[in-house]
């Protein structure tokens, strides 16, 4: 994404009302002009989120930047290397450690540490919440969200399959957020990455109207037939 259509964004919801959660499915910490970036988002009134696995070299400035975020979760799926290595394939679990030790000195007070539950690693749920509490992190764990497009084409990988979570309501509660890809286009949900609904940052449209145009795609009403948003 361009600072240009980060900028646009944080205009356009420049309010203590709305939570934006910047680089779903993707590592903001490879970001070039992250520092930059973090500078723009701490000017602004929205309650600004961000995302890290941690799982790549990492610059003591860059670290120090996560200062200007309300939040920064930082996720992890396993508490030794075979058990990591499962979903993040080819992963660096020592790298991962130690940058995660590293925040931790940083005495950070935004700093919430995900669990990612999965079938084979629930049994180091345990020591995961220990390890956060160590680290004086914030704890939470979610269990395995994949995307629409995956159980529509048949997904049934059967470590990470999770079933779907037994809810009241009938409704899909993520109909009401606002994904936008990095070309500032407004996107179906966040379990679906890549359906535009023909909006953009650009267009002056309402939520009620970004809603609408949703309900009118193929793979909402899919979804919404087969209740896979249940697993969301």
């Amino acid at each position: 994404m361009s600072l240009d259509t980060a900028s646009k964004i944080l205009r356009r919801y420049d309010d203590v009302s709305y939570k934006i959660s910047w680089f779903n499915w993707g590592e903001p910490l490879l970001y070039k002009e992250f520092e930059t970036f973090a500078e723009m988002a701490k000017k602004t009134n929205a309650i600004n989120i961000i995302s890290s696995s941690m799982s790549l070299p990492v610059s003591d400035e860059r670290l120090e930047s996560l200062r200007n975020f309300d939040s920064v979760c930082v996720s992890l799926s396993g508490m030794t290397p075979e058990v990591y290595n499962v979903y993040h394939t080819n992963g660096n679990f020592d790298l991962v450690m130690k940058n995660l030790r590293r925040l931790s000195q940083l005495k950070l007070n935004n700093v919430r540490f995900k669990w990612l539950t999965h079938k084979y690693n629930v049994f180091q749920l345990t020591e995961a919440r220990r390890f956060a509490r160590v680290l004086g992190f914030k704890f939470s764990h979610g269990d395995l969200n994949c995307c629409v497009e995956d159980l529509v084409g048949g997904f049934d990988h059967e470590l990470l399959k999770v079933p779907k979570f037994p809810r009241k309501q009938h409704f899909c509660h993520i109909r009401y957020w606002t994904p936008i890809d990095v070309d500032g286009n407004y996107l179906l949900c966040c379990a679906s990455q890549n359906v535009k609904i023909g909006y953009s940052i650009d267009d002056k449209v309402s939520s009620r109207e970004l809603r609408k145009a949703k309900s009118k795609t193929a793979l909402c009403g899919e979804c919404d037939k087969n209740e896979y948003w249940r697993m969301f």
